[in-house]
């Protein structure tokens, strides 16, 4: 379930985002204060005994204690000279051994070298502190005895008798670097503290208790004592120098931390800020690795990139919740519209939450668009159903297109659109490239076409219907009209003329398509000698060949009449068979 719980004030914000600009700092700080530890002797080079006690393992408890603590404080960086009781020069000698440690604290750029000891030989009882005597560097004498005194002051604090803090010039007479420095003035007695000075820094030694003393012992036989005492160092050299614990998102160890009095907040899981701005916290440290969108319980929900709250940020985001409209890097759960993300495109949002469910129409600044699943679908265009408005609206590419008034062609039918709704209280005619369609409660129910003049398609036979096909002038509809049948016109045709030799024939022929319905026989001709008395018989004797020719002729020009007929129409057609009797006679009486 979501959380929306924001406490951060408006001009809080503000201050954020305005440093939003500083780029985060992944780099060492460059002022840190390097402090070298050293714990003094080893498991090789043995320190003092006492009451069952072994002094390195007591310095070596001590020194852990003061290095964590001294790690509490800001800019701090530091180093043990060994970090467990071993040596960390084997088989080297004591004399080596000691020489070699303000040679390490130069090597990682001390700025001071502390050893730490507990002390023996005299039954008395107290700490005492150790500093550079005035020579060769006179300055490392002023500070020495300030910063021995503050850790002298912070080791009486907790109950250790204080026997003061002091120097100890070199006794020997031998001219060498442990009697004199380079300048002929006496050296300090103590090899670390020599060296540390001729390194470049200030050494000081802190002798915690007397391990031969009884009471001192008892004190030393204590790790809550020795833990004190360690803190006690750390305590003083942070006084003398200034140092302020770690608070808020600190650059320590090589990792961004957040950090409340020292302590690193190994438990935290959330956001806080720095001066380079705001930032994802995972058990305590900038998760530099971390990309989302996070919830913090006093701040809300927003969006990191890279571990770094993206306050410029404008768009769609995802978390295991979904995705979300973010503005200004912030999770808008006051927005409901039509959102851009520049990985994701256009999608509708309400209360904040990308709606993937969503069918519909929604707006933005840029108008109203066609939702599908959540998605603004740009491959739309036609008419679509809005549950929520009761409308049908004309969608082009996604679009609402309220600037079109027109048709649009939906489910194979056609239907009417007022300024980019469908008006299914219109019922009229409407005049569109070219043609005019009737309308009818918002649907068209006529297209109103201009044809042509039309083209034959199949011509119609005496028995057969013919085809016209009309096209629309303003578009490629089209239109067809049947062409009823002819008919035949049937006529007596002489098909072979009868002779003196044979009979002829004659058919009840079509004029138009030539089917014959028909036949009758003609009789022979009566040849001259054999005419009957009848006025109405010819003598056969008056038939010539030359007769016979024109009869011929007569009958190839009614067949070329009739062939010619085929091409005309039906009207002029008819042939009266008298007159083709009254032709062929006419032939016969020749």
């Amino acid at each position: 379930m979501k959380k929306r719980l924001l406490l951060i004030p408006v001009t809080a914000i503000a201050v954020i985002a305005g440093i939003w600009t500083q780029k985060p700092v992944t780099a060492k700080a460059a002022d840190d204060f390097v402090i070298v530890l050293d714990p003094g002797h080893d498991a090789t080079h043995v320190g003092a005994r006492g009451y069952g006690l072994k002094e390195e393992e007591l310095n070596m408890k001590i020194a852990l204690s003061c290095k964590a603590e001294l790690e509490k404080y800001d800019g701090v960086k530091v180093y043990l000279t060994h970090p467990t009781i071993d040596c960390g020069l084997p088989g080297s000698s004591t004399r080596e051994c000691l020489y070699s440690r303000p040679d390490y604290a130069k090597s990682v750029g001390a700025s001071l070298y502390v050893s730490l000891h507990n002390n023996a030989g005299m039954d008395t009882s107290g700490h005492e502190v150790y500093y550079p005597n005035a020579n060769y560097i006179p300055e490392f004498n002023v500070e020495g005895a300030a910063l021995a005194q503050c850790i002298s002051d912070k080791l009486s604090d907790i109950g250790i008798n204080d026997r003061g803090i002091h120097t100890r010039d070199s006794n020997g007479d031998e001219v060498d670097e442990t009697n004199w420095y380079n300048d002929g003035s006496r050296a300090d007695y103590y090899a670390v503290i020599r060296g540390s000075k001729k390194n470049g820094f200030i050494g000081l030694i802190v002798e915690h208790a007397y391990i031969s003393n009884a009471n001192d012992a008892s004190l030393l036989g204590d790790d809550n004592m020795l833990a004190l005492m360690g803190q006690a160092d750390a305590h003083g050299i942070a006084e003398y120098y200034g140092f302020a614990k770690k608070n808020g998102i600190i650059y320590s160890n090589d990792r961004w931390g957040m950090y409340n009095d020292g302590e690193l907040q190994s438990d935290y899981n959330g956001l806080s800020s720095n001066n380079n701005g705001w930032w994802k916290i995972t058990n305590g440290y900038v998760d530099f690795d971390y990309t989302g969108i996070v919830y913090d319980e006093n701040n809300g929900w927003w969006y990191v990139k890279d571990g770094a709250v993206q306050f410029g940020y404008n768009g769609l985001k995802y978390n295991e919740n979904g995705w979300w409209k973010i503005t200004n890097g912030y999770v808008d759960f006051e927005y409901t519209g039509v959102a851009y993300g520049e990985e994701s495109g256009w999608w509708y949002v309400k209360d904040g939450a990308v709606q993937f469910g969503y069918n519909g129409i929604k707006s933005n600044e840029n108008g109203w668009w066609m939702i599908t699943d959540g998605y603004v679908d740009f491959g739309y265009t036609g008419l679509l159903y809005d549950e929520e408005s009761g409308s049908w609206y004309y969608i082009e590419d996604g679009k609402v297109r309220f600037d079109y008034t027109g048709l649009v062609k939906h489910n194979d039918s056609l239907y009417y659109v007022d300024k980019g709704l469908m008006n299914m209280n219109y019922s009229g005619e409407y005049k569109s490239d070219g043609h005019t369609y009737v309308i009818t409660n918002g649907y068209v129910t006529q297209v109103k076409h201009s044809w042509d003049d039309g083209v034959t398609v199949t011509e119609a036979t005496c028995t057969d219907n013919g085809i016209i096909r009309y096209t629309c002038k303003s578009c490629d509809e089209t239109r067809e009209e049947v062409i009823k049948a002819k008919g035949h016109e049937y006529s007596w045709v002489v098909a072979k003329p009868a002779t003196t030799s044979e009979e002829g024939l004659e058919e009840y022929k079509c004029l138009v398509c030539g089917d014959v319905k028909e036949t009758r026989k003609l009789e022979k001709l009566q040849a001259e000698g054999d005419k009957k008395t009848d006025n109405n018989n010819v003598s056969d004797k008056n038939i010539t060949d030359k007769d016979v020719a024109d009869k011929d002729i007569a009958n190839k020009n009614i067949t070329d009449k009739i062939s010619s007929d085929n091409k005309a129409s039906a009207d002029n057609k008819q042939i009266d068979r008298s007159t083709k009797d009254d032709v062929i006679s006419s032939v016969n009486n020749q």
